[in-house]
């Protein structure tokens, strides 16, 4: 009856959103900003690089954290001209890519992912002038461009909603006659979006880390190594501590396939009518 009492105000406080925030579960989403130097350090007189500004929707899938990813990027650089002018050269680009989540710190302040995408826009030479101001004919025209990119991303979490990232990318554009690579890297900042949106069913419960539910009880993991967490068993009265949770992998030695446990959860769960899926907010 006690443990019965114990999961079930974890529940309630899992429907009111009051269980200890958990980072990169399935469904989260967040915003970001970026703003990267490309093709070099950037300054305001610089003749021979440029700079760039995107914002990002992502969404995350599964129990590793990976993540779909959309977002708009405008990157402008420059083309040495003559001994002191430079023409601008601007892309405007919509991008969608995949990104693995490579690794994450014990303490979960730490996440890095890996990823590619595709990408499409426009890009513009000189704002579209071929007339230079020295009088000379610009040859290169504006163009529809196509391609991807491959990138590597650190976040570092302030906060549960808010981390500073750091990113470099790699861009391979096609289409257009003023080079094809870009190197770009600098930083930014994501914001998760809010949990009160993000509902779970009785099959997403599986895949909801088993930590979130230990949290939920109040539990603190008393030791561990790597990808390991050690924490007092819950439905049990053990003397030691044995609920070993391996959290790459969402598994433990007491509930292997997380079934036992996300059972006996859901069975506190109430139900409105046979029709009515119930639901879990985090």
């Amino acid at each position: 009856m006690r443990k019965a009492i114990i999961l079930f105000a974890a529940m309630l406080a899992l429907f009111t959103g009051q269980a200890m925030a958990q980072r990169t579960l399935p469904s989260m989403r967040s915003v970001e900003v970026k703003a990267n130097m490309v093709d070099g350090f950037y300054t305001g007189s610089a003749r021979d690089c440029g700079f760039s500004f995107g914002i990002y929707y992502s969404v995350f899938k599964g129990n590793n954290a990976h993540e779909w990813t959309f977002g708009g990027e405008y990157l402008q650089t420059y083309k040495p001209y003559g001994e002191n002018d430079r023409i601008p050269v601007a892309e405007f680009t919509g991008e969608a890519g995949y990104n693995l989540h490579l690794y994450s710190s014990y303490s979960q302040f730490f996440h890095l992912y890996g990823g590619i995408s595709a990408l499409a826009g426009y890009e513009t030479i000189n704002w579209g002038k071929t007339l230079l101001a020295d009088g000379a004919t610009l040859h290169n025209s504006d163009a529809f461009i196509y391609g991807g990119a491959v990138n590597l991303q650190a976040d570092f979490y302030l906060s549960d909603r808010i981390a500073l990232t750091a990113n470099l990318k790699e861009r391979f554009i096609f289409g257009n006659s003023t080079g094809r690579c870009h190197l770009s890297y600098g930083l930014g900042i994501r914001i998760m979006m809010d949990r009160q949106t993000m509902r779970y069913t009785e099959k997403d419960i599986p895949n909801i880390p088993l930590t979130t539910f230990i949290d939920a009880l109040g539990e603190k993991s008393v030791g561990g190594y790597g990808y390991l967490k050690l924490y007092y068993a819950p439905l049990r009265d053990d003397a030691e501590a044995l609920f070993v949770v391996y959290t790459k992998m969402n598994k433990s030695l007491l509930y292997p396939n997380h079934k036992e446990l996300s059972d006996y959860l859901m069975s506190l769960v109430p139900k409105k009518s046979k029709s009515t899926k119930s639901k879990l907010k985090l």
